[in-house]
């Protein structure tokens, strides 16, 4: 399921309209009909995390549905090389 079908999914589950989901997120209605269907990417990781809390799912899950690395955890590795070596190791590749 790719990101847009994700987030379509969720908000239709939720019981949210376009208008009323664009609304609690702060972002355009065309932006999120174009992400639903995967005509567009997804939005920035401020955006994504309003969008987890309005349909009560992880936030770090989602960040990385939407194929991003959060910023915490992002610095987390930069910090530390050594876990993603470790992380290659332990995941056979």
């Amino acid at each position: 399921m790719t990101f847009g079908n994700f987030i379509r999914t969720k908000r239709l589950e939720k019981g949210y309209t376009v208008r009323k989901f664009c609304e609690r997120i702060d972002i355009s209605q065309t932006f999120i009909s174009r992400m639903e269907r995967d005509e567009i990417g997804a939005p920035s990781e401020t955006k994504i995390r309003a969008m987890a809390e309005t349909l009560a799912v992880d936030p770090d899950a989602l960040i990385l549905k939407a194929g991003k690395i959060p910023k915490d955890i992002k610095g987390m590795l930069i910090q530390r090389l050594d876990l993603v070596a470790q992380l290659r190791e332990e995941m056979g590749e």
